[in-house]
This record gives structure tokens, sequence and C-alpha cells, in this order.
């Protein structure tokens, strides 16, 4: 019987277990709470970066810079050094935050049926 999981973004249970179909609001709290998700391929899961908290120091612009905007910038149409002055618009922030967890659902569909899991209505 094919099982949903409601509310369901942690990472280490999207892949132990072969959910059907899975919901959350997880993506949205980027513009209420100033997080950035992008997707880590080395876990299958998506990461947060707060921006509202890291932005404000070098180190965290750094590491942004380096790490999460190589992540993403294929996702967005807006340079790194918009994005950083801009980074309470929560349409970019949603934009991002949309294609980390379509990735991973597009990664963990991939990884399930290499498990021999298939999905079909």
């Amino acid at each position: 019987m094919p099982t949903h999981g409601f509310a369901m973004t942690k990472n280490k249970l999207i892949k132990e277990y072969p959910w059907y179909s899975v919901d959350s609001s997880t993506w949205n709290i980027g513009q209420r709470f100033g997080v950035l998700f992008y997707y880590d391929a080395k876990d299958f899961g998506v990461k947060a970066f707060r921006l509202q908290h890291k932005m404000c120091t070098k180190e965290g612009v750094a590491k942004f810079l380096k790490i999460i905007f190589p992540k993403i910038k294929n996702y967005i149409v807006v340079s790194a050094k918009d994005l950083i002055s801009i980074r309470s618009n929560s349409k970019f922030i949603d934009i991002v935050n949309v294609y980390a967890f379509l990735e991973q659902e597009k990664q963990l569909t991939r990884l399930w049926e290499k498990r021999g899991v298939t999905f079909t209505l």
C-alpha cells in the first residue's frame, strides 16, 4: 500500500523509506525566516543556509560565494552580488528553495529506482 509522508522533509527519513509521496511547507520558510535551501548531492538532502544571520559577516558571505552560490546559480538569473544585496527578497529565495526541493525529488526518485523501487499511478 502506498504511504504518504505528511509534512515529511527530514533527509534521513526520506532516504530510508520509499514514500509514495511527501509534502511539506518547508520550502516556504525562506521568506519567513531568511533561509535559503540548496540541494547537497552528497547525501541526497536539502540543506539550509540562514541568510539573515550569516550574510552579516565576512565569513558568512565568503561561505555563500564559495559553497552555496555555485550550487544555486543555475536556478536564478541574478548575480551573487545582487542576491547578497537583496537577501530579504522572498521571490528569489522562494525560487531557489523550490528548485532545491525539486532537485531532491528527482535524485531521490533515481536512488529508489536503483534500489528496485518504482512509483506508478
